[in-house]
């Protein structure tokens, strides 16, 4: 690997340590900070309070509860957001070097197509599993009433409907595949003979990268913060999409040639 490649890679797993350090003491400070700014038993009384003896939520009762609570957990789960973060980054950095063959850049695409589709299905797997480790969270810290379904109901409907819409991703995944060309390509590919659409995938591609960038941010101070685990594959995903796709052409060869094509041989 060149120096220029060898300095990048550096720098990004420096990046990925300072992060971590950084998130280290935001989920220090969120440790070092009480749950409520009242006493535990005077939470727990309010807490009581907000179902009443008819196992009825009183919204009321409910705000004055919520109003207790400090920025502990949202330190905290900033903190741990960031260093999942960092090691995820870190963990897929040091995975394309090492897999990289001899001269090649490691920022780059997967060799074949189909990894592609197992980190789709990988994103979606750890979505899902943050999902419900966050409704199961917020039952934990008493985010909601003792008389409401705090979690069950939740993660069974985000269950089912994964389930459902997961054949279909896959099937419009493995369509978005057999336009790929040859594999792999830096993840910077850009194609001159065809600048419109280059452009054009490359200006989708980046919205779609910073709206997923977004919500993941977004989940930082909450129980979801471990959204940014699929945030980070999802994005290199995006990013090694757009780069397949405008990859160089596959000459004398059609594009649906079956599991051949899907495998990149």
């Amino acid at each position: 690997m060149d120096a220029t490649g060898t300095r990048s890679f550096r720098a990004v797993l420096a990046g990925c340590g300072l992060t971590a350090l950084v998130g280290a003491g935001v989920a220090l400070r969120g440790v070092s900070t009480p749950i409520y700014s009242a006493s535990v038993a005077e939470a727990g009384r309010l807490h009581a309070q907000w179902c009443t003896a008819d196992a009825r939520i009183d919204d009321a009762a409910g705000a004055r509860y919520q109003a207790l609570f400090t920025e502990h957990y949202p330190w905290k789960d900033t903190g741990l957001g960031l260093i999942l973060g960092a090691a995820a980054l870190a963990i897929l950095a040091v995975t394309l070097r090492r897999t990289a063959g001899e001269g090649r850049p490691w920022l780059r695409t997967p060799s074949a197509r189909w990894p592609f589709l197992v980190l789709g299905l990988a994103v979606i797997a750890l979505g899902e599993v943050v999902t419900a480790y966050s409704f199961m969270t917020d039952a934990y810290r008493l985010y909601l009433p003792a008389c409401a379904d705090s979690w069950g109901i939740p993660v069974t409907l985000s269950i089912y409907s994964t389930l459902v819409i997961t054949p279909a991703l896959l099937v419009a995944g493995i369509v978005l595949t057999l336009m790929f060309g040859k594999l792999p390509v830096p993840l910077d590919q850009w194609d001159r003979t065809r600048p419109v659409r280059s452009w054009f995938v490359t200006i989708v591609f980046a919205l779609l990268i910073l709206s997923v960038a977004a919500v993941g941010i977004a989940s930082l101070p909450t129980t979801t913060s471990g959204w940014i685990l699929p945030t980070v594959l999802a994005s290199y995903l995006l990013a090694a999409t757009r780069a397949a796709l405008l990859a160089p052409r596959r000459e004398g060869r059609l594009v649906s040639t079956g599991l051949s094509t899907l495998a990149g041989r």
